[in-house]
């Protein structure tokens, strides 16, 4: 019954469900509430790429009544604001929802910070701590003080957690 299922759903022109998710993609477990109000950690388990996740970067949360989601735009990045982005976000609301979402997007200065606010904010404090760290390093020290060797900060970039820099 199964397989004939599945050759009837392909004989209609759909795809047969692939067993296999993306990676990026961190959905809530079935029936698990999503807090839209922390829209950082929607962004983060959407399975966006592209100018569609650039776009929800950029926004913020402003209200959902369980059909119409509003979001805010910092208005810089109103670029972004396409209908083929939009749309790509709009289908990842409604897959995260599990609901038909009518998606509103507004340009206007937010009083929250962004998620791409966030993360380059945290760019931002990694650079001064690895900058930091180098300047207080004894070889970086002693290279100073023997050689005349400075610190070119710029130079200086962040180690991520896998040991790459990043």
């Amino acid at each position: 019954p199964a397989a004939e299922e599945k050759k009837t759903a392909e004989s209609r022109g759909a795809r047969p469900e692939s067993p296999v998710k993306s990676s990026r993609s961190r959905k809530p477990a079935a029936g698990a509430e999503v807090d839209l109000e922390k829209w950082h950690e929607v962004v983060e388990s959407m399975d966006l790429g592209g100018i569609a996740r650039q776009l929800a970067d950029n926004c913020v949360y402003r209200s959902w009544d369980g059909r119409t989601l509003q979001l805010q735009l910092d208005p810089t990045h109103r670029h972004l604001q396409v209908g083929s982005s939009q749309q790509r976000l709009r289908l990842a609301l409604q897959d995260l929802l599990d609901a038909d979402v009518k998606l509103v997007i507004e340009a206007e200065a937010a009083q929250v910070d962004t998620p791409a606010m966030r993360q380059a904010r945290t760019r931002e404090e990694r650079q001064r701590e690895a900058e930091s760290e180098m300047a207080a390093d004894p070889l970086v020290k002693t290279m100073e003080e023997r050689f005349g060797a400075r610190l070119i900060p710029e130079s200086v970039k962040p180690v991520d957690s896998t040991g790459s820099g990043k």
